[in-house]
C-alpha cells in the first residue's frame, strides 16, 4: 500500500481512511463511538501525536460473523476502538525502542496491555489475545501515524474471562547459564473471533441457530467450551462439532439416562461429539473411519462418517443418524445438527464380563468329594442388565433434573 496523501490543512483520521479503502467496519466504529472527536483532540490539544493500528474489514469479518461485535455494550465499542489508539506518534523506527506495554487511549495495566515486538523486517502487535503484524503504512506525518493490521486487536478486558481471585506468586526461576527464550504470545484472534461462542462459540452460534439448549447446558457444565477454545487456539487443525437437538435429548432425559451419568461419562459423552479437526462436507467424502474424537479412538469411541449421495450418515455403533443441517462453518470451525444423541460404546454398551477366577483345586481326602458350588454372578447380571436399560431407556422411572 502506498501510503495516502492528504492536502494541507487540519488532519482528517476518517478522510485518510476512506481514502485509503478497505476500513469501512473501523470507520463506522470510530464515528460511532465519536472516537474521532477524541484523537482531533489529542492532535489539537498534545504536541506528542497520535498512532493507530486499523484493522481492516476482513479482520472484522471472523467477529462479525460470529455475532461478537453486536453483543458488546456501547461502552465496550469505545474501549474497543481506543485500545487501537496510542496518544503519541509512532515511526517505525520507534517500534524498536518503544517501551512495553504501550498505553492506549483504553488505558494501561495488564488486561490492557498492548506489546509491539520488532523482528528485522516486521512489527508483531499483541494484546495477549491477537498476535498480528503491521501489514502496512497507511499514512504518517509528524503528529500522525496509522499502520494497517489484519486482525482485530482483542483487549483482555473485554474478550477473557474475568478472573475470579489473584493467582498465587509463581515460584522463582532458577538460575542457569543460557540465555533466557523470550516468550512467544499465542495467536489466539481466530480462536477468539469464532469461539466468543461462550467465550462466545457455544453459547453464541449454536444458542443463536434455537434448539440445542441440553448440548450447551452440557458442554458448559462440562466445561468442555475451554477445550474447544484451546484446541482452536493451540492448533491449525480446526474443530468439528455434532451438535444433537433438544429433541435428539429428549429421550434419554425422560428416562433418567442422562441424569444417571457420572460427570466423567457426561464429558466423554461430550467429548464424543467434538472432532479436534475441522471437517467440510467435502472432507466427509474422503475421511478415514474410525474418526478421533475429543473422547479418545479405539473400538470401544469408535465415529464412523459414511456418505452417500445426498447424506452423511453418522453412527457410533449405538447411534446411527446423519447431519440434518449445517449450524455454522468458516475456516477453523465446522457445526452440523444430528437429530439423535451420539451413543459411544464405552459408555452405554454392556462392558465385558472378566472371565471368572479358576477354582481351587480340591484337597485330597479319604472322603467324597464335595460339589463346587458355582459362583453367584448375579450381581454382574444386574449390572449388565441396567447397562441394557441405560441403551434403551426402558423401565427407568427416574425423575430429571436440569443439568
Amino acid at each position: 500500500m502506498v501510503p495516502v496523501q492528504v492536502s494541507k490543512g487540519p488532519v482528517n483520521v476518517i478522510k485518510i481512511l476512506q481514502k485509503a479503502g478497505g476500513f469501512a467496519v473501523f470507520i463506522r466504529l470510530i464515528k460511532s463511538t465519536q472516537e474521532d472527536i477524541q484523537v482531533f483532540s489529542q492532535l489539537n490539544d498534545s504536541r506528542d501525536g497520535v498512532t493507530i493500528f486499523a484493522p481492516t474489514d476482513g479482520a472484522f469479518s471472523a467477529i462479525i460473523k460470529s455475532g461478537v461485535l453486536n453483543s458488546l455494550s456501547d461502552h465496550q465499542k469505545i474501549e474497543l476502538v481506543q485500545f487501537h489508539i496510542i496518544p503519541k506518534v509512532l515511526t517505525t523506527a520507534n517500534f524498536q525502542t518503544v517501551s512495553n506495554p504501550i498505553t492506549t487511549l483504553a488505558g494501561s495495566g495488564s488486561r490492557f496491555a498492548l506489546n509491539v515486538i520488532t523482528t528485522e523486517n516486521m512489527v508483531n502487535v499483541t494484546s495477549g489475545l491477537t498476535n498480528t503484524s503491521v501489514s502496512a503504512i497507511v499514512y504518517t506525518d509528524s503528529q500522525l501515524a496509522i499502520y494497517q493490521v489484519d486482525k482485530v486487536l482483542l483487549p483482555l478486558d473485554i474478550f477473557a474471562p474475568k478472573p475470579l481471585a489473584p493467582a498465587p506468586s509463581p515460584p522463582k526461576p532458577k538460575k542457569d547459564d543460557g540465555a533466557d527464550t523470550p516468550m512467544v504470545p499465542k495467536d489466539i484472534s481466530g480462536a477468539v473471533s469464532c469461539v466468543m461462542l461462550n467465550t462466545m462459540l457455544i453459547s453464541g452460534v449454536i444458542m443463536k441457530a434455537g434448539g440445542f439448549a441440553v448440548f450447551i447446558r452440557l458442554i458448559k457444565s462440562t466445561q468442555e467450551d475451554i477445550q474447544v477454545f484451546s484446541q482452536l487456539n493451540d492448533s491449525r487443525d480446526g474443530v468439528t462439532i455434532f451438535a444433537p437437538t433438544d429433541g435428539a435429548f429428549s429421550a434419554i432425559i425422560k428416562s433418567g439416562v442422562l441424569n444417571s451419568l457420572s460427570d466423567h461419562q457426561k464429558i466423554e459423552l461430550v467429548q464424543f461429539h467434538i472432532i479436534p479437526k475441522i471437517l467440510t462436507t467435502a472432507n466427509f467424502q474422503t475421511v478415514s473411519n474410525p474418526i478421533t474424537t475429543l473422547a479418545g479412538s479405539g473400538s470401544r469411541f469408535a465415529l464412523n462418517v459414511i456418505t452417500t449421495e445426498n447424506m452423511v450418515n453418522v453412527t457410533s455403533g449405538l447411534t446411527n443418524t446423519s447431519v440434518s443441517a449445517i449450524v455454522y462453518t468458516d475456516s477453523q470451525l465446522a457445526i452440523y445438527q444430528v437429530d439423535k444423541v451420539l451413543l459411544p460404546l464405552d459408555i452405554f454398551a454392556p462392558k465385558p464380563i472378566a472371565p471368572a477366577p479358576s477354582p481351587p483345586k480340591p484337597k485330597k481326602d479319604d472322603g467324597a468329594e464335595s460339589p463346587l458350588a458355582p459362583e453367584d454372578i448375579s450381581g454382574a447380571v444386574s449390572c449388565v442388565m441396567l447397562n441394557s436399560l441405560v441403551i434403551f431407556g426402558a423401565g427407568m422411572a427416574a425423575a430429571v433434573f436440569p443439568l
